[in-house]
């Protein structure tokens, strides 16, 4: 659960990276949806970039400190609190943010042609 927490953070702070300079956050998206207000995003990567604001969201602050550190009030340590499904499922949300954010590099810096 943390490393796919973390990954998505990553992934959200790589987009914001391709446009500036990136705040100490860990919950990125709150920035990544001031990048789609400004109109900053292009166009042809909107309609995709919204859908997976949503999928940012699933692993922010809240599940970062509860991977972290657990549950402090209830004495319950991070091992307690996910199980199994939990993580398959924060796996996929990680594999869903990763490919956006490859998504969004390609498109601003495409790979040069393959020299002969």
């Amino acid at each position: 659960m943390d490393n796919a927490q973390l990954s998505v953070e990553n992934a959200g702070k790589a987009i914001i990276a391709l446009f500036e300079p990136v705040e100490r956050t860990h919950n990125p998206a709150i920035k990544l949806r001031q990048l789609v207000q400004a109109n900053r995003v292009a166009s042809a990567l909107r309609d995709e970039f919204n859908a997976a604001l949503s999928v940012f969201d699933q692993l922010g602050f809240e599940e970062h400190f509860m991977t972290d550190y657990g549950d402090e009030e209830n004495y319950r340590d991070p091992w307690s609190l996910f199980t199994e499904e939990d993580a398959q499922k924060a796996v996929a949300i990680m594999q869903q943010c990763l490919t956006v954010a490859e998504r969004f590099y390609g498109f601003y810096y495409p790979a040069p042609p393959a020299v002969k």
